[in-house]
């Protein structure tokens, strides 16, 4: 769902920080778009996952013991 890069793995983990932290937002101000039989169906557990990172960001904490523990 995201990727991080950098020179280091400290480099990396903060872009992917980053990156999901722009997924989670979006998600947070618009939900997921409507659903057809031509897409597979929304990975629930991956919803609650970014909701959760979510209500953590929205608490100004910091996602990335959540993300990566």
């Amino acid at each position: 769902m995201a990727y991080g890069e950098g020179a280091t793995l400290q480099e990396a983990a903060d872009d992917l920080v980053a990156r999901v932290l722009v997924l989670v937002m979006a998600f947070r101000s618009s939900g997921i778009g409507p659903i057809s039989s031509e897409v597979p169906p929304p990975d629930l557990a991956m919803l609650d996952f970014l909701y959760e990172l979510g209500e953590i960001a929205a608490a100004d904490g910091d996602i990335r013991q959540r993300l990566f523990g």
